[in-house]
């Protein structure tokens, strides 16, 4: 009982939990409750211009990093038009979905490469001596 135990303190405090009401529903706000067609029209250059679609992606990827817990960049070492390639098959299979939805599926895929420490930092030495085994 206390090793199952432990892997559920151990899941809940490794894995992004959804925050969501008692009904399983959120708010969503700006162009995160747009459909993936309305995404994949500012692909081609219809309608909203592109680039609020990605400071979208970027924002909700800023607050994702802020949020989660040994989280330092949510999209690792993957840079935007890689990201935006996955986000386009993810909207044409699901074009009526909320774009939110895309993007909250893509940090899923994402999360077990994402960076947890910012590049050139080394905390060896303060978990070593947080765990005593240091000087």
């Amino acid at each position: 009982m206390r090793a199952l135990t432990a892997l559920i303190v151990l899941l809940l405090t490794v894995l992004p939990a959804p925050a969501k009401d008692i009904d399983g529903e959120h708010a969503v706000f700006g162009l995160g409750a747009q459909p993936c067609s309305q995404y994949l029209a500012a692909r081609q250059g219809r309608g909203v211009p592109m680039r609020r679609y990605q400071d979208w992606i970027e924002a909700y990827f800023s607050a994702f990093n802020l949020l989660v817990n040994n989280t330092w960049n949510i999209a690792g070492k993957h840079k935007l038009p890689e990201l935006l390639r996955w986000m386009d098959d993810w909207c044409r299979q699901n074009p009526r979905a909320p774009f939110i939805d895309a993007v909250a599926n893509l940090t899923a895929v994402l999360y077990p490469d994402r960076l947890n420490l910012a590049p050139g930092k080394d905390n060896r030495k303060k978990w070593t001596e947080e765990l005593g085994r240091g000087k």
